[in-house]
C-alpha cells in the first residue's frame, strides 16, 4: 500500500491509567483536505439505516469525563463526521469528575436535566425515587424495535430489565461495557496478580496462568527466605491494599463474605457470618503475621501497591486492576531498567482453583432523559447512538476512519497509514472522544481479533487482558457465578439502609492486625452487628419468601 505523505508537529498527550498519569508525547497527524473528504464520505456508507437528516438540531449533553477546553463538534474530524452526518451540534455541559454526584443530584432535584445525562454513578432506589417523582423521560414502548442495536446492549445488562419492570418502563440506556468483540459469554472480572517473574524464576516457583491464594504465600516465603532481588530489609513479598488483600483471601474463594444472599431453601443469610469467611481471615492473618503482605496494608491505595512493585522495584507480587499493566510495564522499563520477562501478570482464582464471583453488571454509567425532552431530539441522539453501538460503529470507535486512520491493502486486509508509535490517532480530538461515552465503553475494543492497528505495542494491553480472562473463563464451574437476588434487588427500607454502616474494610483490617484470639474476635464482630444484621434478615425473610417461620 503507497503510504500518505505525512506531515506533523509535536503535542503533549496525557494518557491517564488507572490513577497513574503517564505523559506520552506522540505527533500529532495533519492530513490533507482531500482525504478528510474521503473519510468522511466512506464513513458516511458505515451508517446503513437509511435515514437522512434536513433538520439541523442541537443536543444538551452533560457527562462525566470531558475536557472542557475541547472542540467536540469540530476539533476532530471524528467528531465532524458524527455532527455533518446525523446534522446536529452537541450543547456540552463538561461536569468535573471532582464533585459529580453532587452536581447531578442538583440538576436533577432543582428539574434543570439537559436533554441528556449520562451519569457514572447508579443507585437503583435513588434513580427509582427520581423516575417516580416525574424527573426523566419514558422511552416509548417500541424504542426496541425501532432502535436495535441499543436494545442489544441493553439485553447484556441484567440490571436494565430489573429497572425497567420495577418501575413499568425504561427510563434510562445502560452503557454496556463488554458487548461486541468480548471472548465469552460471562463477564468476569480483570482483577490480577502480578508476580516478579525474575525472582520466580530464580527461586524455582512455576509461572502460571492464575494462582490460588495460598500459591501466591508459597512464592512469597521463597522470596522471602532466599531475597532473590537483593532488596533486604525493604522487600514487601506482596504489595496490596485492603481492598485487593480481601479479594484475594476472601472474594476469590467465597464471594458472599460481605453480602446479604439468599440461600437454597430460600432464606437469606449473612455471608461474613460463614465458616469460610472465618477460613479466609485465618490465610490473611498467617500472611500477615509472617510478614508476606505489605505491613501497613491497611493505609496503602492501590497506586502506593503497584509503585512499590513497578517504580521502587521493592515487591515481590503487588494485587492490582489487570487494567494498570501498561503502567506496570512503563514502571519496570523506566525506574528499574527492565522489560517485560522481568515480570508477569495472572489470574487471581479461589483456593479451589475454580474462578468465583458474583455475576458481573456489566456497565458503567447510565444515560437518562429530560421529562420534556423534544421527541425530535431523542430520536437524533437515539439514531446517533443506534449507529455507534453497530457493528460498523464499534469497528468505528475501534480502528478510526479509512483515509486518514487506516486503509485497504491489495489483497482487501487493513493497515495504519501512519505509525502508530510516533502518530497520535488522527480521527479523535482527545483521549475521550464523546462519541466514545454514549452507548458503550470502548473496553472490549482490546478483544477485537482483528484490529487493524495489530504492532506490538497496540496488542501489548489486549494480550495482558486476553490472557486474564481466559483464564478465569477456562476456571468457571456450575456455580462459580452467583446470580444477584432480582426479587429482592432494589428493596429499601431503613433496616436495609442501616447495612451500610458496617464498614467492612475496617473490620477486616482490625481483625487481621489484631492481637488475640481471630476467631473470638470474628465472633465478637458477629454479635456487635447483631443489631443491625438481624432486623435487616427478618424483613427480607418476612418479604420475599413465603416459607419464612
Amino acid at each position: 500500500m503507497k503510504r500518505k505523505n505525512l506531515i506533523a508537529w509535536l503535542v503533549a498527550l496525557a494518557l491517564l491509567l488507572s490513577g497513574t498519569a503517564l505523559a506520552a508525547e506522540k505527533e500529532l497527524v495533519v492530513y490533507s483536505e482531500e482525504d478528510l473528504a474521503r473519510a468522511k464520505e466512506y464513513t458516511d456508507t458505515l451508517d446503513t439505516s437509511g435515514k437522512t437528516y434536513d433538520e439541523h438540531l442541537t443536543i444538551e449533553l452533560a457527562t462525566e469525563m470531558l475536557d472542557a477546553t475541547q472542540d467536540y463538534n469540530q476539533g476532530s474530524a471524528g467528531s465532524q463526521w458524527f455532527t455533518e452526518h446525523f446534522n446536529f451540534d452537541f450543547d456540552l455541559v463538561a461536569i468535573p469528575d471532582s464533585n459529580a454526584n453532587d452536581k447531578i443530584r442538583t440538576m436533577i432535584n432543582s428539574g434543570e436535566v439537559p436533554d441528556v445525562l449520562r451519569w457514572n454513578g447508579f443507585d437503583i432506589n435513588e434513580i427509582i425515587s427520581y423516575i417516580d417523582q416525574g424527573l426523566f423521560y419514558r422511552l416509548p414502548d417500541d424504542w426496541e424495535e425501532r432502535w436495535p442495536n441499543i436494545a442489544h446492549t441493553q439485553s447484556l445488562v441484567p440490571v436494565a430489565d430489573a429497572l425497567a419492570e420495577k418501575v413499568d418502563g425504561t427510563y434510562g440506556l445502560f452503557r454496556v461495557v463488554m458487548y461486541h468483540y468480548y471472548p465469552g459469554d460471562v463477564v468476569v472480572s480483570h482483577n490480577s496478580i502480578y508476580i516478579r517473574e525474575d525472582w520466580a524464576n530464580a527461586v524455582g516457583f512455576e509461572i502460571k496462568d492464575a494462582y490460588t491464594p495460598s500459591e501466591l504465600l508459597e512464592y512469597a516465603r521463597l522470596i522471602k527466605e532466599q531475597d532473590p532481588g537483593q532488596v533486604g530489609a525493604n522487600l514487601v513479598p506482596i504489595a496490596s491494599d485492603t481492598g485487593y488483600l480481601a479479594n484475594l483471601f476472601l472474594g476469590s474463594t467465597y464471594p458472599q463474605y460481605n453480602q446479604i444472599y439468599r440461600t437454597e431453601d430460600g432464606q437469606y443469610h449473612w455471608g461474613f457470618s460463614d465458616p469460610q469467611t472465618l477460613e479466609g481471615l485465618k490465610l490473611w492473618k498467617e500472611a500477615y503475621d509472617e510478614g508476606l503482605i505489605s505491613p501497613e496494608f491497611y493505609v496503602y491505595s492501590e497506586t502506593d501497591a503497584v509503585n512499590t512493585f513497578s517504580i521502587s522495584g521493592v515487591a515481590g507480587a503487588v494485587l492490582n486492576p489487570g487494567s494498570v499493566c501498561a503502567a506496570v510495564k512503563d514502571g519496570f522499563a523506566n525506574d528499574q531498567g527492565l522489560d517485560e520477562t522481568a515480570w508477569h501478570q495472572a489470574a487471581m482464582i479461589g483456593e479451589d482453583g475454580y474462578y468465583h464471583d458474583y455475576a458481573n453488571d456489566n456497565f458503567w454509567g447510565v444515560t437518562y432523559f429530560s421529562a420534556d425532552i423534544d421527541e425530535k431530539v431523542f430520536e437524533r441522539y437515539m439514531d446517533i447512538v443506534d449507529f455507534m453501538v453497530s457493528d460498523n460503529g464499534a469497528d468505528f470507535r475501534c480502528n478510526g476512519m479509512r483515509y486518514i486512520d487506516w486503509d485497504f491493502n491489495e489483497d482487501g486486509t487493513r493497515s495504519m497509514v501512519y505509525d502508530t508509535s510516533v502518530y497520535r490517532r488522527a480521527s479523535d480530538s482527545n483521549f475521550w472522544p464523546v462519541y466514545t461515552l454514549l452507548g458503550a465503553c470502548g473496553d472490549d475494543n482490546g478483544f477485537n481479533p482483528d484490529p487493524v492497528d495489530a504492532s506490538e505495542d497496540a496488542l501489548f494491553y489486549a494480550n495482558q487482558l486476553n490472557a486474564v480472562y481466559n483464564a478465569k473463563l477456562s476456571r468457571l464451574t456450575d456455580d462459580s457465578i452467583i446470580e444477584r437476588d432480582w426479587e429482592s434487588y432494589g428493596f429499601s427500607s431503613d433496616a436495609q439502609t442501616a447495612l451500610t454502616a458496617i464498614d467492612y474494610r475496617t473490620i477486616m483490617a482490625n481483625l487481621v492486625v489484631g492481637e488475640g484470639d481471630l476467631e473470638e474476635n470474628w465472633q465478637s464482630i458477629i454479635s456487635e452487628n447483631a443489631y443491625i444484621i438481624d432486623p435487616a434478615l427478618q424483613e427480607l425473610n418476612e418479604t420475599f419468601n413465603s416459607g419464612a417461620e
